[in-house]
């Protein structure tokens, strides 16, 4: 029961990274591998530095912007 729920979050994970990575790439002009790169190391280094305040800090503005997104 845990290796499908496991397998899951990586791939999600890899999902996110994928699609961060290909934002900065069209934006910066930079090669995908890297900028899926400095996407994971931007996620890790505000996550080790505000723990989980950051990550939620994080949440509530992106439920902001949701709800901005739904009202408009």
């Amino acid at each position: 029961m845990f290796l499908p729920a496991l397998l899951g979050e990586v791939f999600w994970s890899a999902a996110i990274l994928s699609a961060l990575g290909a934002t900065l790439s069209v934006i910066l002009q930079i090669d995908m591998n890297v900028s899926v790169i400095i996407s994971a190391l931007i996620a890790v280094f505000y996550t080790f530095t505000g723990g989980l305040y950051a990550v939620a800090y994080t949440d509530v503005v992106q439920l902001f912007c949701i709800f901005v997104g739904l009202v408009s």
